[in-house]
């Protein structure tokens, strides 16, 4: 538990390379809704209804950082972290 506004903690994401690319130009990532629309395609709509939600109910417990609007996955674990997928594809 983090008691010092000051401490550090080490959290884990997995995101597409340009994310930490991003990271390293401007020292912030902020999801943006075009790049929920490529990644979700037509299931893009749900996913936005459902980070809106998820952004503004998670506002009344933790402060939302400024210019965030969607919320970006984080485990406090590498363990419980979202892990890479594997994804074959079978062509005839």
């Amino acid at each position: 538990m983090v008691t010092n506004p000051n401490d550090k903690v080490k959290l884990w994401t997995r995101q597409h390379k340009n994310v930490l690319d991003e990271l390293e130009k401007y020292g912030v990532y902020r999801v943006k809704k075009e790049y929920i629309l490529e990644k979700m395609d037509t299931i893009s709509n749900y996913y936005l209804n459902l980070y809106e939600w998820y952004g503004r109910n998670a506002a009344k417990i933790v402060p939302r950082p400024e210019g965030a609007i969607y919320p970006i996955w984080l485990s406090t674990s590498s363990e419980m972290m979202l892990q890479l997928q594997r994804i074959l594809l079978f062509w005839r």
